[in-house]
Protein backbone atom coordinates (compact mmCIF):
# COMPACT_ATOMS: atom_id res chain seq x y z
CA UNK A 1 0.00 0.00 0.00
CA UNK A 2 1.34 3.42 -0.97
CA UNK A 3 2.12 5.97 1.72
CA UNK A 4 -0.18 9.06 1.70
CA UNK A 5 1.31 12.27 0.35
CA UNK A 6 -0.36 14.31 3.11
CA UNK A 7 -2.12 13.11 6.23
CA UNK A 8 -3.81 15.47 8.68
CA UNK A 9 -5.18 13.97 11.89
CA UNK A 10 -7.58 16.00 14.06
CA UNK A 11 -5.85 19.24 13.04
CA UNK A 12 -7.49 22.43 14.31
CA UNK A 13 -6.87 26.18 14.46
CA UNK A 14 -8.08 28.08 17.51
CA UNK A 15 -7.83 31.86 17.79
CA UNK A 16 -9.04 33.83 20.82
CA UNK A 17 -11.35 31.02 21.83
CA UNK A 18 -12.90 30.60 18.37
CA UNK A 19 -12.26 27.78 15.91
CA UNK A 20 -11.11 28.96 12.48
CA UNK A 21 -10.80 25.26 11.70
CA UNK A 22 -12.52 22.60 13.77
CA UNK A 23 -10.69 19.27 14.29
CA UNK A 24 -10.12 18.01 10.76
CA UNK A 25 -8.66 14.84 9.29
CA UNK A 26 -7.71 14.59 5.62
CA UNK A 27 -5.62 12.14 3.59
CA UNK A 28 -4.32 12.95 0.10
CA UNK A 29 -2.88 10.14 -2.02
CA UNK A 30 -1.02 9.97 -5.31
CA UNK A 31 -3.39 10.37 -8.25
CA UNK A 32 -6.04 12.27 -6.28
CA UNK A 33 -7.08 15.73 -7.46
CA UNK A 34 -9.33 17.50 -4.98
CA UNK A 35 -11.75 20.41 -5.11
CA UNK A 36 -12.70 22.26 -1.92
CA UNK A 37 -15.99 24.18 -1.75
CA UNK A 38 -17.91 26.11 0.89
CA UNK A 39 -19.29 29.57 1.66
CA UNK A 40 -17.10 32.53 2.62
CA UNK A 41 -15.72 32.09 6.12
CA UNK A 42 -16.16 28.33 6.10
CA UNK A 43 -12.45 27.64 6.70
CA UNK A 44 -11.23 26.90 3.17
CA UNK A 45 -8.33 29.36 3.28
CA UNK A 46 -7.34 28.22 6.77
CA UNK A 47 -7.18 24.59 5.67
CA UNK A 48 -5.22 25.56 2.56
CA UNK A 49 -2.79 27.55 4.73
CA UNK A 50 -2.10 24.44 6.82
CA UNK A 51 -1.61 22.30 3.70
CA UNK A 52 0.86 24.92 2.42
CA UNK A 53 2.69 24.86 5.79
CA UNK A 54 2.20 28.59 5.99
CA UNK A 55 -0.12 28.25 8.99
CA UNK A 56 0.60 26.08 12.01
CA UNK A 57 -2.31 24.26 13.66
CA UNK A 58 -3.21 24.70 17.31
CA UNK A 59 -3.62 20.95 17.79
CA UNK A 60 -3.44 17.68 15.87
CA UNK A 61 -0.80 15.78 13.91
CA UNK A 62 0.51 16.17 10.37
CA UNK A 63 2.56 14.02 8.03
CA UNK A 64 3.88 15.27 4.67
CA UNK A 65 5.59 12.87 2.25
CA UNK A 66 6.26 10.48 5.12
CA UNK A 67 7.79 13.19 7.34
CA UNK A 68 6.16 13.88 10.68
CA UNK A 69 5.51 17.49 11.67
CA UNK A 70 6.59 18.92 13.97
CA UNK A 71 9.84 17.01 14.12
CA UNK A 72 11.40 17.57 10.68
CA UNK A 73 12.67 20.63 8.77
CA UNK A 74 9.79 22.45 7.06
CA UNK A 75 11.52 24.17 4.11
CA UNK A 76 12.48 21.00 2.14
CA UNK A 77 8.89 19.80 2.51
CA UNK A 78 7.49 23.15 1.34
CA UNK A 79 9.54 22.93 -1.85
CA UNK A 80 7.46 19.87 -2.76
CA UNK A 81 4.27 21.93 -2.53
CA UNK A 82 3.41 24.41 -5.28
CA UNK A 83 1.10 27.26 -4.32
CA UNK A 84 -1.07 29.49 -6.48
CA UNK A 85 -2.78 32.44 -4.80
CA UNK A 86 -4.71 34.94 -6.90
CA UNK A 87 -3.64 37.91 -4.77
CA UNK A 88 0.03 37.24 -5.64
CA UNK A 89 -0.61 38.45 -9.19
CA UNK A 90 -1.58 41.97 -8.11
CA UNK A 91 1.06 42.09 -5.37
CA UNK A 92 3.91 41.26 -7.76
CA UNK A 93 2.63 43.66 -10.42
CA UNK A 94 2.33 46.57 -8.00
CA UNK A 95 5.43 46.03 -5.88
CA UNK A 96 7.85 44.88 -8.60
CA UNK A 97 6.87 46.70 -11.81
CA UNK A 98 10.17 45.83 -13.56
CA UNK A 99 9.76 42.05 -13.27
CA UNK A 100 9.63 40.20 -16.58
CA UNK A 101 7.81 36.94 -17.24
CA UNK A 102 11.15 35.17 -17.05
CA UNK A 103 11.87 36.79 -13.67
CA UNK A 104 8.56 35.55 -12.25
CA UNK A 105 9.13 31.96 -13.35
CA UNK A 106 12.72 32.09 -12.06
CA UNK A 107 11.21 33.08 -8.72
CA UNK A 108 9.52 29.67 -8.75
CA UNK A 109 12.69 27.84 -9.81
CA UNK A 110 14.99 29.37 -7.17
CA UNK A 111 12.55 30.31 -4.42
CA UNK A 112 13.86 33.89 -4.53
CA UNK A 113 13.16 36.93 -6.68
CA UNK A 114 15.95 37.33 -9.29
CA UNK A 115 16.52 40.82 -7.87
CA UNK A 116 17.96 39.12 -4.79
CA UNK A 117 19.64 36.09 -6.30
CA UNK A 118 21.92 35.01 -9.14
CA UNK A 119 20.16 32.22 -11.05
CA UNK A 120 22.47 29.77 -12.75
CA UNK A 121 22.47 29.27 -16.52
CA UNK A 122 20.75 25.93 -15.95
CA UNK A 123 17.98 27.55 -13.88
CA UNK A 124 17.48 30.27 -16.49
CA UNK A 125 17.17 27.67 -19.22
CA UNK A 126 14.73 25.68 -17.08
CA UNK A 127 12.52 28.76 -16.68
CA UNK A 128 12.68 29.49 -20.41
CA UNK A 129 11.73 25.90 -21.22
CA UNK A 130 8.69 26.10 -18.95
CA UNK A 131 7.54 29.34 -20.55
CA UNK A 132 8.05 27.92 -24.02
CA UNK A 133 6.20 24.73 -23.19
CA UNK A 134 3.19 26.16 -21.40
CA UNK A 135 2.96 29.70 -22.75
CA UNK A 136 4.34 29.21 -26.25
CA UNK A 137 4.90 32.31 -28.34
CA UNK A 138 1.86 34.15 -27.00
CA UNK A 139 4.03 36.50 -24.93
CA UNK A 140 7.69 37.51 -24.94
CA UNK A 141 9.77 36.22 -22.03
CA UNK A 142 11.03 39.80 -21.64
CA UNK A 143 7.53 41.31 -21.37
CA UNK A 144 6.85 43.05 -18.09
CA UNK A 145 4.56 41.14 -15.77
CA UNK A 146 2.75 44.32 -14.66
CA UNK A 147 1.63 45.03 -18.25
CA UNK A 148 -0.22 41.72 -18.63
CA UNK A 149 -3.96 41.24 -18.30
CA UNK A 150 -5.33 39.51 -15.18
CA UNK A 151 -5.73 36.25 -17.07
CA UNK A 152 -2.21 36.39 -18.51
CA UNK A 153 -0.71 37.12 -15.08
CA UNK A 154 -2.43 34.07 -13.62
CA UNK A 155 -1.18 31.87 -16.44
CA UNK A 156 2.38 32.95 -15.67
CA UNK A 157 1.85 32.39 -11.93
CA UNK A 158 0.59 28.87 -12.62
CA UNK A 159 3.80 28.18 -14.52
CA UNK A 160 5.78 29.65 -11.60
CA UNK A 161 3.96 27.31 -9.21
CA UNK A 162 5.15 24.34 -11.27
CA UNK A 163 8.70 25.60 -11.67
CA UNK A 164 10.18 23.87 -8.62
CA UNK A 165 8.73 20.52 -9.78
CA UNK A 166 6.40 20.13 -6.78
CA UNK A 167 4.55 16.91 -6.09
CA UNK A 168 1.38 18.71 -5.00
CA UNK A 169 -0.21 21.94 -6.23
CA UNK A 170 -2.54 24.05 -4.05
CA UNK A 171 -4.74 26.58 -5.85
CA UNK A 172 -6.83 29.28 -4.19
CA UNK A 173 -9.69 30.41 -6.47
CA UNK A 174 -7.69 30.79 -9.72
CA UNK A 175 -10.81 31.65 -11.78
CA UNK A 176 -12.18 34.39 -9.54
CA UNK A 177 -13.12 37.69 -11.31
CA UNK A 178 -11.90 36.54 -14.74
CA UNK A 179 -13.86 37.04 -17.95
CA UNK A 180 -15.07 33.92 -19.70
CA UNK A 181 -12.19 33.79 -22.20
CA UNK A 182 -9.52 34.14 -19.51
CA UNK A 183 -11.28 31.56 -17.36
CA UNK A 184 -11.24 28.96 -20.14
CA UNK A 185 -7.58 29.76 -20.82
CA UNK A 186 -6.67 29.12 -17.17
CA UNK A 187 -8.78 25.95 -17.09
CA UNK A 188 -7.02 24.59 -20.18
CA UNK A 189 -3.56 25.39 -18.80
CA UNK A 190 -4.39 23.88 -15.43
CA UNK A 191 -5.64 20.66 -17.04
CA UNK A 192 -2.26 20.40 -18.75
CA UNK A 193 -0.21 21.28 -15.66
CA UNK A 194 -1.84 18.74 -13.35
CA UNK A 195 -0.48 15.95 -15.53
CA UNK A 196 2.93 16.85 -14.06
CA UNK A 197 1.72 16.41 -10.46
CA UNK A 198 1.01 13.61 -8.04
CA UNK A 199 -1.93 15.45 -6.49
CA UNK A 200 -3.65 18.83 -6.26
CA UNK A 201 -6.32 20.69 -4.33
CA UNK A 202 -8.38 23.46 -5.90
CA UNK A 203 -10.46 25.92 -3.84
CA UNK A 204 -13.57 27.05 -5.70
CA UNK A 205 -16.78 28.99 -5.16
CA UNK A 206 -18.87 27.48 -7.98
CA UNK A 207 -19.34 23.87 -8.99
CA UNK A 208 -19.39 24.93 -12.65
CA UNK A 209 -15.63 25.43 -12.27
CA UNK A 210 -14.95 21.86 -11.15
CA UNK A 211 -12.49 20.42 -13.71
CA UNK A 212 -13.21 17.09 -15.33
CA UNK A 213 -9.97 15.63 -13.97
CA UNK A 214 -11.13 16.18 -10.35
CA UNK A 215 -11.42 12.87 -8.47
CA UNK A 216 -12.24 13.95 -4.91
CA UNK A 217 -14.11 16.77 -3.18
CA UNK A 218 -14.38 18.32 0.27
CA UNK A 219 -17.24 20.49 1.54
CA UNK A 220 -16.74 23.01 4.36
CA UNK A 221 -19.04 25.00 6.59
CA UNK A 222 -18.49 26.76 9.92
CA UNK A 223 -14.81 25.79 9.98
CA UNK A 224 -15.62 22.12 9.55
CA UNK A 225 -14.68 19.78 6.71
CA UNK A 226 -17.97 18.02 7.13
CA UNK A 227 -18.00 15.91 3.97
CA UNK A 228 -15.13 14.52 1.88
CA UNK A 229 -14.46 11.65 -0.48
CA UNK A 230 -14.85 10.67 -4.10
CA UNK A 231 -16.40 13.46 -6.07
CA UNK A 232 -19.31 11.33 -7.30
CA UNK A 233 -20.28 10.67 -3.67
CA UNK A 234 -19.84 14.23 -2.40
CA UNK A 235 -21.14 16.61 -5.09
CA UNK A 236 -24.91 16.16 -5.04
CA UNK A 237 -28.03 18.17 -4.29
CA UNK A 238 -28.37 17.10 -0.66
CA UNK A 239 -24.76 17.79 0.31
CA UNK A 240 -24.59 21.16 -1.46
CA UNK A 241 -27.91 22.23 0.08
CA UNK A 242 -26.51 21.36 3.52
CA UNK A 243 -23.24 23.19 2.80
CA UNK A 244 -24.70 26.48 1.59
CA UNK A 245 -27.92 26.52 3.57
CA UNK A 246 -30.21 27.03 0.57
CA UNK A 247 -32.11 24.44 -1.51
CA UNK A 248 -29.92 23.54 -4.50
CA UNK A 249 -30.36 21.11 -7.35
CA UNK A 250 -27.14 19.68 -8.75
CA UNK A 251 -26.84 18.18 -12.24
CA UNK A 252 -23.97 16.57 -14.12
CA UNK A 253 -24.19 17.39 -17.85
CA UNK A 254 -21.55 16.37 -20.39
CA UNK A 255 -18.99 15.94 -17.64
CA UNK A 256 -19.64 19.37 -16.10
CA UNK A 257 -21.49 20.12 -12.87
CA UNK A 258 -24.29 22.68 -12.74
CA UNK A 259 -26.48 23.92 -9.94
CA UNK A 260 -29.67 25.92 -9.61
CA UNK A 261 -31.83 27.05 -6.73
CA UNK A 262 -34.98 24.98 -6.23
Amino acid sequence: MHQPLIELTEVSVLREGNYLLQPTSLTMNTGEHWVLLGPNGSGKSTLLGILALGLWPSAGHMQFFGERLPGNPVFPIQRNIGIFETRDAESLAQNYPHLTLLDVVLFGVTGKLPLYSQPSDLQIQQAKNLLQRFLGLDLSHAARFCNLSSGERRRVLLIRALAASPEILLLDEPFESLDIGAQYSIQDLLAELVMELKSSILVLHRIQEIPQYASHAGLMKDGHLWKSGRISEVINSGNLTETYGIPLEVRLHNGKYEWSRT
